[in-house]
């Protein structure tokens, strides 16, 4: 008696087999996607502070007291607000994203 085996498809078992290991492959994707979107976030601060210090040291440097906006790059914009009283000149230095216009750092002396 000879016996004939057909193999025309996956069993039950290798199918269950291959969802598994792709819901694992899911799980650890999903697990890495946030840690990459703080890191971009974190660029973009560190780019904030950056540019914010370099603009408060330039304006007390040249005493430019006069109030400002500028586009640092596609996604920010820098805009100085100077407030001259008479006794004290208050420099507020503000980072903002352009798309939602929400402010990413600031920073204020006074002079």
């Amino acid at each position: 008696m000879k016996l004939i085996f057909q193999d025309d498809g996956y069993s039950i078992i290798e199918t269950l087999v291959a969802l598994t290991l792709i819901g694992l492959l899911l799980i650890m994707v999903h697990q890495v996607m946030p840690v990459v979107s703080v890191n971009n976030y974190s660029k973009i601060k560190l780019n904030a502070i950056s540019h914010a210090k370099s603009e408060m040291t330039f304006v007390l440097a040249t005493k430019d007291f006069i109030s400002a906006e500028k586009d640092i790059n596609a996604k920010l914009k820098l805009i100085r607000e100077v407030k001259c009283q008479e006794d004290y000149t208050k420099i507020h230095i503000k980072i903002v994203s352009k798309k939602t216009n929400k402010i990413i750092y600031q920073l204020i002396a006074y002079e």
